[in-house]
């Protein structure tokens, strides 16, 4: 919640590059540390997830080793972001009321 007491929704683009990228130079770690740093921590933080499986069903131009490497990177999101809430994205679970549930939880409890 901001000063105004209003809310801010933000996509994916600056928390999408910490998993993306893979850490080896001092000079990535500083720009990690600086995005990190700059980047706003949300009050909600919703991770869509999927299998493995699912995501090479849906993306069959990429590997699956791909998908092995950015799902155990997007589970060290968690460490960064407090409170991350996993939403699966499987078939026939997560639905837009869900999601919505999730929100209006979280919603409901920051305001008490």
């Amino acid at each position: 919640m901001d000063r105004d007491g209003g809310y801010r929704v933000s996509n994916r683009y600056f928390y999408d590059n910490f998993p993306q990228f893979t850490i080896n130079t001092r000079r990535q770690r500083f720009y990690r540390r600086l995005l990190r740093r700059w980047t706003p921590k949300p009050d909600l933080a919703l991770l869509m997830v999927a299998s493995v499986e699912t995501l090479a069903t849906r993306r069959p131009t990429y590997s699956r080793e791909y998908f092995e490497q950015l799902a155990g990177a997007y589970h060290e999101l968690d460490l960064w972001c407090d409170g991350l809430v996993e939403v699966s994205t499987e078939p026939d679970h997560a639905s837009a009321e869900d999601i919505a549930r999730i929100i209006v939880e979280r919603i409901t409890n920051a305001r008490q």
